[in-house]
């Protein structure tokens, strides 16, 4: 998400998304997050049981983990996208499978950032060199799918539209995942002083996603957009800059603690 800062050596630790015991209520959460929608945010019953897993993660020789090395788990929850630095300074992106200690370095990745995976685990966005683009694990080459001169993240819905933030201070956006026309969805509000919409994440009725507004005098607030372009509602006043979403919960890493 862009705020961990692993180094050699460092445990990684995978926790259950939802509390031990803790699964949804029948008929699932309501949307109430996004307020327009009242689909359900979750689509399963009960969240999964997952058992924490605990395991050291190091970059492959001669690499060295950047600051932040910008972890990504894939959906299926058996691979972790990063980024790693070369003897000369240059960010790549790397991928290794939770089960083995064999970290793989991607090819045409130079100067990586901020990765995020497909919703079928296949391919990984990320940015580069001022542009968005994808690289499928199949092998093929990666593919620009937009500009984005200072990005600040992004997120792939299961229907093929990716939301990201192009710029440090400007609105977010959406784009095809096979590429195309990038169309503004958010808008700054200039009466709390918004400079910038940074580190969206799709909610799970993929209509809507969070992220969060900076704004002056360093104040920070977690919202909620729509890939419609619809209006944006805030939800409180925040002091992160990493959120996710899991079924029926938000996740926030504040005062050190998620």
């Amino acid at each position: 998400h862009g705020q961990s800062h692993p180094r050699r050596g460092e445990s990684l630790h995978l926790l259950p998304a939802v509390p031990q015991g803790q699964g949804q209520r029948d008929g699932g959460q309501r949307d109430e997050v996004a307020g327009a929608s009242r689909r359900p945010l979750a689509r399963n019953r009960r969240a999964a049981m997952t058992p924490s897993v605990e395991f050291i993660h190091e970059p492959p020789p001669g690499f060295r983990f950047t600051l932040p090395a910008d972890p990504a788990l894939s959906p299926d929850g058996r691979m972790v996208a990063c980024v790693v630095q070369d003897s000369s300074g240059t960010p790549k992106l790397a991928i290794r499978p939770l089960d083995r200690a064999e970290v793989r370095v991607l090819p045409g990745t130079d100067d990586a950032s901020l990765p995020f995976w497909s919703p079928d685990g296949r391919s990984v966005g990320f940015f580069s060199e001022g542009k968005l683009r994808k690289f499928a694990l199949d092998g093929t080459a990666p593919l620009v799918l937009a500009d984005a001169a200072d990005a600040r993240g992004g997120s792939w819905s299961s229907s093929g539209t990716i939301v990201f933030v192009p710029t440090a201070s400007g609105p977010a956006y959406t784009v095809p995942a096979s590429g195309g026309n990038a169309v503004q969805v958010t808008t700054l509000d200039p009466e709390r002083g918004e400079f910038g919409h940074r580190y969206p994440c799709l909610l799970q009725d993929e209509s809507h996603f969070l992220y969060i507004a900076f704004g002056r005098n360093g104040k920070r607030w977690l919202c909620v957009g729509s890939i419609d372009a619809g209006p944006s509602r805030v939800l409180r006043e925040t002091e992160t800059a990493s959120q996710r979403s899991v079924p029926g919960w938000i996740l926030a890493v504040e005062r050190r603690r998620v």
